[in-house]
């Protein structure tokens, strides 16, 4: 289970830096700037507190569950390092497996907005209808 759960991190994880070169390309089509640099220095940052973040919630739901460090576990903490692995892990991917799944870019909105840039480059305006949820 833990093999399959790591699949599901790494798609996700991949999938929201996918989604931060959708946002520039968006971006880009407002302002005709490209700022790859300061959407994945943000997200870093953001994923970096995340990280710290869970860490700490770990930390307290072991407390709470009656972990200590180096000694036999009682069957208490153990079932609560069950929980936090399994459940836990599982109740998060799921929200971000729905967040993923709402987000209004497809591949084909993604080509349209990259001819929409790429006619803007040349000074004429592209057609912009079905964009209108992602602009």
């Amino acid at each position: 289970l833990m093999a399959l759960a790591a699949g599901g991190v790494v798609a996700i994880s991949l999938l929201g830096f996918a989604m931060i070169t959708d946002t520039v390309e968006v971006d880009e089509f407002h302002t005709g700037q490209r700022r790859e640099g300061i959407y994945f220095g943000v997200a870093t940052f953001f994923q970096k507190v995340a990280t710290a973040a869970a860490l700490g919630v770990n930390g307290l739901v072991l407390s709470l569950v009656g972990y200590v460090p180096d000694q036999a576990q009682t069957d208490t903490a153990l079932w609560g390092i069950r929980l936090l692995l399994s459940e836990g892990v599982a109740l998060f991917l799921v929200l971000s497996i729905i967040v993923c799944y709402l987000m209004p870019m497809t591949r084909e909105k993604h080509e349209q907005l990259r001819k929409a840039i790429e006619l803007r480059r040349q000074g004429h305006e592209g057609d912009l209808s079905g964009l209108e949820d992602v602009i």
